[in-house]
């Protein structure tokens, strides 16, 4: 199973939001033009984010120590602000 396969369209979870195997997609959560796929998750004392921009060949994920944070989504939007649109 390829990256392709993980970010296909496999269940539906409402009319804007969906699951691949693994990722999340939502039609109105792209950057800057660029389809995002992502997972989140957490568990007593983590926290993570797996994000893939397929078309600028940008992944990364993050790795935290806290528990219901928003530092996670912030490093992510550093992230995308730093280097989705680069050259």
């Amino acid at each position: 199973m390829g990256l392709q396969e993980m970010m296909t369209k496999h269940i539906a979870l409402d009319e804007l939001h969906y699951y691949g195997l693994g990722l999340r997609k939502a039609e109105y959560e792209d950057w800057r033009g660029h389809p995002l796929y992502y997972h989140r998750g957490n568990t007593k004392g983590f926290m993570s984010v797996v994000a893939f921009i397929p078309d600028q060949k940008l992944g990364f994920a993050i790795l935290t120590n806290v528990t219901e944070s928003e530092l996670p989504a912030a490093i992510g939007r550093i992230i995308l602000r730093n280097l989705a649109d680069m050259p």
